[in-house]
This record gives structure tokens, C-alpha cells and sequence, in this order.
């Protein structure tokens, strides 16, 4: 109660006012509006940012209207071309780009797959679609065959399905820690590591639309693959810090990942190569029995397999000495094939 102005009495004060279910409701749904709203207005502005602190230096080409950019280096053949794990783009092979050029001078190439980099976001594409427009990607760059394919990890699924559609254009093949497919299908334990990520990653995804995802990332909730950040130049790890909060990325991210729970590969048959070379780069930390299973793909002569030894999970960037070894055996017995 409280005293009425100007008076000795008391006024009782309203104990039963009713808050009405739908009233408490439309302001809590006002309350989270206004947050996307202002969220969706601060990833704008800090997307208009953080363009003017990145250079661009690679060369694209356009695929329905879609940048899409690549890194080609080198004169002599043959042509090595290179595709990144999963969240990875082109700056993972700067070291083994160098190390070819100065050692061998082969022509190598690598790319940033859609999402990825700078490179523009598609649809939801699945493996196959996605060897599709890589090869695309190298027409219009006017990159020809044949090529020596290389793929770490998710980039080994979408090298094996170019493999499949397009084998008169490949001479060998590279995989370094590679996805199996047969292992994704019959090993929980295999297919867990991905299928734990499921959650955070659609956070990310939808989160990065208003500012979420980059505040996650101020914060040091978003994780990096183990030995990125010391294997990285300064300022590509500068450009991926960037990028990988923005909505390209988590959704090409997201999308690659369904496909790897979705078990959308289906090319790694045996003999798929037909007895041409195949080098495979084992992590030596994890599954190395079913990377090694992917020895079917060819001859048994025809296959070399390398313990990595590695520490981290960025290979490439870790140990590109090893790409020498897998090169000069893809080549030689591409030799032995053609005497």
C-alpha cells in the first residue's frame, strides 16, 4: 500500500494484476527481432571492414556468374592439381606449391572450392557436383591435362569422384589423410569424428548471418585443425581468421559436412584407377588401417604408402617434403606404363 497526496489515508495498491501468456510472448519474440536485426546490422558493417584489410592476389574465373579462385604456378609438366581437406582452401598448399616449383618446376594448382576463401558460395552441391566444377573451373582456366590428382582429406573424396567421371584426364593419384568411404558406412567410431561436429557447425552456419559466429571467434570458441595457426604464413592465417566467420564459409562448411554424414561419395571402387599410380599420405594418428584399405583402388604394385608422422592435422603444410616422394613415384611408374 502507499498514501494517497495530500491525505492521512491509505490507498491499497492492485495485488491481482494478470500478465497475459501472449503479452510476455510477443515481447520476448520483439526482444530476439531486434537482437537478429541488430546482429544482421553488425555482421554487415564488420564484413565492409574487414574487405578493406585483405588483398587479393589469386587469379578466378567465373562459373554461372560465381567467382571462383585458384593459385597455378609452375611451367613444366605434368600438372598437379590440388584440393583441401574439409575448411581448408589454397593457402594449405603454399608450401608444397613452392617446393615443387623449385625442386621438379611442375606445373601445380590449387583452388578454393565454393565458400571457401574468396571464392563464391554455391548451392548445396554434392561430391560428385563438386568434381564436376572443379573441372569446369580448370577449362575456363585453360589448365589442361593430364593432370597428377591430389586431395587431403575431403578434397581426396572429390579427387577420387573426378576420377571417375573423367579417367582419360588422369595420370595418377595423390591422397593424403584420406576419408574412407566403406569406413564411414561400417565404423562408428570412424564416422564419429565428424557426425560430433554436427551441432557447433550448424550454430556456426546460422550464427554467422548476425555477428554470432564473429563473436564466437573474439572469444576463442571456434576451433582451428591442430598446427594451422603455426604452419600458416602471417597473413594467410590472417585472411582465414577472416573469412572463416563469414556465411560463405560456415555454409560451404555445413554443406560438405552433411555430405560426409549423408555418405554422398560413392566412388571409391576397386580398380578405380586402373592400374595407374596411387600414393597414399597415412596419418599416423588415427584410422591409419582404413586409409591404407584404399590400396584397392589400384594394382598392388602400382601403390606406395607413406606414414606421415605428422603432428598436427594440417599435413601439407607440416610435411610438404613428402609430396616430392609421392610425385617422382607417380611419375615413374606413369613411365613404366606408357614403355
Amino acid at each position: 500500500m502507499r498514501f494517497i497526496p495530500y491525505s492521512n489515508g491509505f490507498h491499497k495498491m492492485n495485488k491481482n494484476i494478470k500478465i497475459k501468456p501472449i503479452n510476455v510472448i510477443r515481447n520476448i519474440f520483439i526482444f530476439i527481432l531486434a537482437l537478429v536485426f541488430i546482429g544482421f546490422a553488425y555482421q554487415m558493417i564488420l564484413n565492409k571492414i574487414d574487405s578493406k584489410k585483405i588483398e587479393l592476389d589469386n587469379k578466378y574465373v567465373r562459373i554461372d556468374s560465381k567467382k571462383n579462385y585458384y593459385n597455378f604456378q609452375g611451367e613444366s609438366k605434368p600438372t598437379i592439381i590440388m584440393s583441401s581437406d574439409i575448411g581448408l582452401g589454397l593457402s594449405e598448399w603454399s608450401k608444397v606449391q613452392e617446393l615443387i616449383e623449385k625442386e621438379y618446376g611442375y606445373r601445380t594448382f590449387s583452388y578454393d572450392r565454393p565458400g571457401y576463401g574468396f571464392s563464391e558460395s554455391v548451392k548445396d552441391d554434392g561430391v560428385k557436383e563438386q568434381a564436376q566444377h572443379l573441372r569446369m573451373i580448370l577449362k575456363k582456366s585453360g589448365i589442361g591435362g593430364p593432370y597428377i590428382l591430389v586431395g587431403e582429406g575431403y578434397g581426396g573424396l572429390v579427387m577420387c569422384n573426378f576420377a571417375e567421371l573423367y579417367p582419360d584426364l588422369v595420370q595418377g593419384v595423390i591422397l593424403v589423410d584420406p576419408i574412407s568411404e566403406e569406413a564411414l558406412s561400417k565404423n562408428k567410431d570412424y564416422m564419429k569424428q565428424y557426425s560430433s561436429e554436427k551441432i557447433s557447425r550448424f550454430i556456426q552456419k546460422y550464427g554467422s548471418y548476425f555477428g554470432l559466429t564473429s563473436i564466437m571467434n573474439k572469444f576463442g570458441m571456434l576451433k582451428n585443425p591442430n598446427g594451422l595457426e603455426e604452419n600458416l604464413s602471417n597473413e594467410n592465417l590472417k585472411v582465414y581468421n577472416i573469412l572463416r566467420t563469414k556465411s560463405d564459409y560456415n555454409s560451404g562448411y555445413y554443406s560438405e559436412l552433411t555430405n560426409i554424414l549423408e555418405q554422398s561419395s560413392n566412388s571409391q571402387k576397386s580398380g578405380l584407377l586402373n592400374g595407374k599410380p596411387l600414393s597414399i599420405i597415412v596419418n599416423d594418428n588415427a584410422f591409419t588401417k582404413e586409409q591404407e584399405s584404399l590400396k584397392k583402388l589400384t594394382l598392388d604394385n602400382k601403390v606406395q604408402i607413406i606414414n606421415a608422422k605428422n603432428k598436427t592435422d594440417v599435413i601439407p603444410l607440416e610435411k610438404p617434403e613428402l609430396f616430392l616422394d609421392s610425385i617422382r613415384f607417380i611419375q615413374d611408374n606413369s613411365l613404366e606404363e606408357q614403355n
